[in-house]
C-alpha cells in the first residue's frame, strides 16, 4: 500500500488543508525539522501570487494580527514569502468550527453557552476596534466577515475569532476595488450590503446576528432572495417570537435588538460598548473567565461532534470565488486536486521572513458627527442614490405583487 507524501511549501510541510477560498489556501503545517510543532499557514493561491490587491490584503492581515492581541483573537507568528507567494503563519487553534457545531450538534447550546461565546467574540472585536498604530494613533480595524464559520471553539471551550482576510483599516487607503462588496451576505449590515462607508458598527451588527442565531437556532431574519432580504434588513427589526422571548431575558434581547438596529446610529458605537451592555445583563452577572469556557466545553462534550482537524474533508470549501477558475476537487486525504489551486507550486524551496510594515499614514479624517470619523475624500456621502435604488426595488416588488 502506498501513501501520498504531504506537499511542501518552502520549509513548510502542508499536513492538512483546512480551507480554500477565491484568493488563499489555509493549511495545518509544520517545519520538517520540528514535526511536533504545528501551526497554520495561510498563503495566496500560487496562481494568484502576483496579484497586487491580494498581496496588500494579506499584508494588512499580518499588520492587524501582529498588533491586535487578545485571548479570543487568533495569534500571529510570522509573515514572509516563498518565491513570489506571500504567506502568514498563525497559531493552530485546535477545536470546533462554530458553524459546523451549530449545524450538527445533537443538542442546542444553552443560553449561558451562547453568552460566553458572545463575550469572547465581542472581546476579540474590541481589540480590533481599539487598534493603535505605531505612532500611537487610534486606527480602528474592522473584521467585516464576522460569521459562525470564522469562530473556532477550542478544545478547552475558548472562542477564537479567526480569518482577518478581509479586515479593513477604517482610516487607511482602500484595498478593495471600488463598487465591490465582499463578505457573507446573511451577516452583513444594511450599510455593508448597500456599499456605504463602514465603521465599527458594521461588526457590531454582524456579531449580533451570530449571537442571535446561536441563541434562537435561526437567523434574525428569514432567508430570502436578493432584494427581499435587503429590504427586510434595511427596514424591519429582527423577529422575536414567543419561543425566543421565553428562552432569554428581556435585557439580553434589548442588547441584541440594539446591535441589530437597521439604522446604525441606533447601534452600539463599537464592540466594547456592546460587551459592557451584555455584561450588565442578569445572565452575565457573576460569570467570568474559566467558568464560561468550561460551560462551552461541557456543551461540546455532549454535542457529538468531532474536532476540525480530525475530519476527512476540509471545514471550509468555498473555492469558486474567482471568475473563470475551475471547480476545486478534493482528494481522499483532504488536499486539492484542482490545477487552479495548489498543484502549481512556487519554485523557491526556502522562505524569506519579512518584517511586518507599519500601517500606511491615515487619510485625513473629517468628523461629521461625534460617532463617525470619515476619511475626507469619502465625506460627501450623498445618500440619494441609495434611497433611489431602494425606492425602485420597492416599486418593482409592488408591481410584481399587483400583476400576479
Amino acid at each position: 500500500m502506498t501513501t501520498s507524501r504531504a506537499p511542501t511549501f518552502g520549509p513548510f510541510v502542508l499536513d492538512q488543508l483546512l480551507g480554500v477560498g477565491g484568493t488563499a489556501e489555509v493549511y495545518v503545517a509544520h517545519r520538517s525539522e520540528a514535526p511536533e510543532q504545528r501551526f497554520v499557514v495561510k498563503r495566496i493561491r500560487p496562481e494568484l501570487a502576483t496579484n497586487e490587491e491580494f498581496a496588500r490584503r494579506l499584508e494588512l492581515e499580518a499588520q492587524v494580527a501582529s498588533k491586535a492581541r487578545h485571548p479570543n483573537l487568533i495569534r500571529f507568528l510570522e509573515y514572509g514569502r516563498v518565491g513570489d507567494c506571500r504567506y502568514i503563519v498563525l497559531e493552530h487553534v485546535r477545536g470546533y468550527n462554530l458553524s459546523r457545531v451549530l449545524e450538527h450538534a445533537s443538542k442546542r447550546p444553552g443560553v449561558d453557552v451562547c453568552l460566553s461565546i458572545a463575550k469572547g467574540l465581542l472581546g476579540a472585536l474590541s481589540a480590533m476596534h481599539a487598534y493603535v498604530d505605531d505612532s500611537g494613533a487610534h486606527r480602528p480595524v474592522l473584521h467585516r466577515d464576522v460569521t459562525p464559520n470564522n469562530i473556532v471553539l477550542t478544545l478547552e471551550g475558548r472562542p477564537v475569532l479567526i480569518d482577518l482576510g478581509i479586515a479593513k483599516d477604517v482610516l487607511g487607503p482602500a484595498i478593495t476595488q471600488i463598487g465591490k462588496v465582499i463578505g457573507t451576505s446573511r451577516y452583513m449590515s444594511p450599510e455593508h450590503k448597500l456599499n456605504e462607508f463602514l465603521d465599527e458598527r458594521t461588526d457590531v451588527f454582524s456579531a449580533s446576528a451570530v449571537i442571535f442565531e446561536a441563541i434562537a437556532g435561526r437567523p434574525p431574519w428569514p432567508k430570502l432572495a436578493g432584494a427581499k432580504e435587503l429590504l427586510r434588513t434595511v427596514f424591519d427589526p429582527p423577529e422575536i417570537d414567543d419561543e425566543l422571548a421565553g428562552r432569554v431575558s428581556r435585557s439580553v434581547l434589548e442588547v441584541l435588538e440594539k446591535g441589530l438596529a437597521c439604522d446604525r446610529s441606533m447601534r452600539y458605537r463599537n464592540a466594547a460598548e456592546m460587551l459592557r451592555a451584555l455584561e450588565a445583563t442578569p445572565e452575565c452577572q457573576a460569570r467570568e473567565g474559566q467558568e464560561e469556557w468550561r460551560a462551552i466545553r461541557e456543551w461540546l462534550d455532549g454535542a457529538g461532534v468531532t474536532p476540525d482537524d480530525e475530519l476527512d474533508q476540509p471545514v471550509v470549501k468555498s473555492a469558486s470565488a474567482v471568475a473563470g477558475s475551475e471547480p476545486v476537487r478534493w482528494t481522499s486525504d483532504g488536499h486539492i486536486a484542482s490545477k487552479s489551486a495548489s498543484s502549481e507550486k512556487p519554485a523557491a524551496s526556502h522562505a524569506t521572513v519579512l518584517d511586518v510594515p507599519p500601517l500606511p499614514p491615515a487619510r485625513h479624517a473629517l468628523t461629521l458627527t461625534r460617532d463617525i470619523r470619515i476619511p475626507a475624500e469619502l465625506a460627501p456621502s450623498r445618500r440619494w442614490p441609495v434611497y433611489a435604488v431602494v425606492a425602485l426595488v420597492l416599486i418593482i416588488v409592488a408591481l410584481a405583487f399587483l400583476l400576479r
